[in-house]
């Protein structure tokens, strides 16, 4: 009982910034999508400093998601901005595709509670890393025949070693494809909107979303392709808004989602460049920026999220290969 009573802390700081960023005026998907960034933020953060000051386990991980909660708590009426309104249309279409859409993510969210991990990723490096981490209580590198366990980027087990300590299980680690699966979602519906998309335009690209045959696949196991299609869509919105809003927030936002696609999976290297690009290029001609400082901003954000595991990874393969 106690175990799952710790579950609940990350649950409830998603739902308390939630609500936190509704009231300050955000629209109910852009309220979510700022909640899950503000969570990648604090794993990232969370995990890093408990991994320098040893105490990488169960109740300090507690403790940091309450701190987390507190302290986002008081940012967002402190610093954030109230956002223009935007049109939130619903109609008896895009209500009706939106129950579907939450139809398949109910089914999908049951089966990843229902199964254990158990795609060959997901026992070759994925959990055991997660369970190297828990047993030792650092990120230190371990002796191991697979070196994916080792460099390939950390996120999505961060959240997996998050909900494996507190909840003293591995029976929700894949409920963090499951978030990322809705997130991919509710992020494609926003870029439809900024694109022109009436309310059952969104809706629809919701729904085609989370029919993906392959992402329903994905989506129900302890992997981390849904979770970076979350970080990478709401990078894509991030910045398309910035540039048609000047606001500041979406800026940070947007170096925020590229930084966390990027400590999530290796092949954002290859697809953020390209979407980061065409984002900027819809705008590029009435948007005048300072592109200096959009760069600036961007590269900070993931050189600052990244740089534990780059450092990491850097002195064991480069500085000290031997070892």
């Amino acid at each position: 009982m106690l175990n799952m009573l710790l579950v609940v802390i990350p649950a409830l700081f998603l739902v308390v910034l939630f609500l936190s960023l509704k009231r300050r005026g955000y629209g109910i998907r852009e309220s979510q999508l700022l909640a899950l960034g503000a969570a990648g933020l604090t794993a990232v953060a969370s995990t890093e400093l408990l991994n320098l000051s040893g105490m990488l386990g169960r109740w300090p991980i507690a403790v940091a998601w309450v701190a987390a909660s507190a302290l986002f708590l008081w940012l967002v009426p402190q610093f954030l901005p109230v956002p223009p309104a935007t049109e939130e249309t619903r109609g008896a279409d895009g209500t009706m595709l939106g129950g579907i859409g939450g139809i398949v993510v109910g089914l999908v969210a049951l089966v990843a509670v229902c199964a254990a991990p158990s795609t060959w990723d997901a026992m070759t490096y994925h959990m055991p890393r997660v369970v190297q981490w828990a047993m030792s209580g650092s990120l230190r590198f371990y002796p191991t025949n697979e070196p994916q366990q080792l460099f390939q980027p950390p996120l999505a087990e961060y959240f997996m070693l998050h909900l494996y300590l507190l909840a003293d299980s591995d029976r929700l680690v894949n409920l963090v494809q499951v978030v990322g699966f809705y997130g991919a979602a509710i992020s494609a519906s926003l870029v439809a909107r900024e694109l022109g998309a009436r309310s059952l335009g969104q809706a629809l690209t919701a729904v085609l979303v989370l029919t993906l045959p392959q992402g329903i696949l994905q989506a129900s196991g302890a992997k981390n392709d849904c979770t970076l299609a979350l970080w990478l869509m709401a990078m894509v919105f991030a910045t398309i808004r910035y540039l048609r809003t000047d606001s500041r927030l979406w800026l940070l936002a947007s170096g925020t989602f590229l930084g966390l696609a990027v400590l999530t999976k290796g092949t954002s290297y290859v697809y953020a460049p390209g979407f980061l690009l065409a984002a900027f290029a819809m705008e590029w001609a009435s948007a005048k920026k300072n592109w200096r400082l959009i760069a600036l901003v961007i590269v900070g954000f993931v050189l600052s999220i990244n740089g534990g595991h780059y450092f990491r990874t850097f002195r064991l393969f480069v500085v000290d290969p031997k070892n």
